[in-house]
């Protein structure tokens, strides 16, 4: 157990020390990944729901904003489909650059945006990232119809068992059959993150299918999961230090927002909001390189491809 232990701790100061080298361009990437990936969450926002408050501000009520809202949600996948294919060239990208980081190089911010000068790579992009998204769908569709299925049937049972169900008796059986829900989700979300692992077969080669790669890179973890499930358990303070941060400046904006009168509360609002921007930027940028850099480096490790990191660095 120590050395599993001492392993994990070597392949993620090894990595830490490497992204601490490449701060500025680790950093730059994930502003660069997070600007368009930003407009398309827009997008799809904007396809939902922006005709819906244009109507309801003009008046419309009832079956005018029901069939907008079907409408709306019937072009949905359309924009789903288009993300996936934007977003799998700028995910390979990402991957290639922090791929690099590891082993040692120095990849330029410019590698996010390669994949789109390659029909070859571009393509491999959209192939791997559509093949993630099956995956996912496939491991979380029955744990996810079972909570509906399971939620409904008690609901039901319980109505017609004549018994009165308060709005708190509600709220605390949702309560616990999310919390049963997210923990059967646990060991399905490993497993679907070792099918990462397939970008750095597809990086090295890009005519493999994307569902063996993404197969032989997850088989790399197999008896290794519990050890995936610590790896990720291992970033817990973090993520609480992002969260922290976040909260932190939201809090004092509305500070300056409610209590601090006239433009000056406006501009304190403002500028707390721009820190925490700018502070996520930062930290999001260096956890994001952190966390997928040591990734790879346990996926190097189990797959025998690196030397035995058991003993700390020199």
């Amino acid at each position: 157990m120590h050395d599993r232990v001492q392993v994990r701790k070597t392949i993620k100061r090894q990595c830490k020390r490497r992204v601490k080298e490449q701060i500025g361009r680790c950093v730059g990437i994930q502003f660069l990944y997070a600007v368009p990936y930003f407009l398309l969450v827009l997008i799809l926002y904007l396809t939902i729901f922006g005709d819906l408050f244009a109507l309801y501000a003009n008046g419309y009520r009832g079956n005018a904003l029901s069939m907008a809202m079907e409408r709306n949600l019937n072009s949905v996948w359309l924009v789903i489909f288009v993300m996936l294919v934007v977003t799998g060239p700028l995910m390979y990208g990402m991957m290639r650059f922090y791929i690099g980081l590891f082993r040692g190089e120095e990849p330029g911010v410019s590698a996010l945006f390669q994949p789109f000068t390659s029909l070859h790579s571009f393509w491999a992009g959209v192939r791997m990232e559509f093949c993630l998204f099956f995956r996912q769908l496939l491991w979380s569709v029955l744990p996810t119809a079972l909570f509906f299925f399971v939620g409904m049937g008690l609901l039901v049972n319980a109505v017609a068992s004549g018994h009165y169900l308060t709005q708190t008796d509600l709220t605390v059986a949702v309560a616990v059959l999310y919390v049963f829900y997210q923990l059967v989700l646990i060991p399905i979300r490993i497993k679907v993150m070792t099918y990462q692992a397939g970008w750095v077969l597809i990086s090295e080669h890009e005519a493999l299918g994307a569902w063996d790669a993404t197969r032989d890179g997850s088989g790399v973890f197999h008896g290794h999961y519990g050890k995936v499930l610590l790896f990720v358990l291992s970033f817990f303070w973090w993520y609480v230090l992002s969260g922290l941060v976040s909260g932190l400046c939201w809090l004092i904006a509305m500070f300056g927002f409610v209590f601090i009168p006239g433009a000056s509360g406006f501009v304190a609002f403002l500028l707390a909001l721009a820190a925490g921007a700018c502070l996520g930027v930062v930290i999001n940028g260096f956890l994001a390189a952190y966390i997928n850099t040591s990734f790879i480096g346990l996926f190097e490790f189990y797959a025998g491809r690196t030397q035995d990191v058991s003993q700390p660095e020199q």
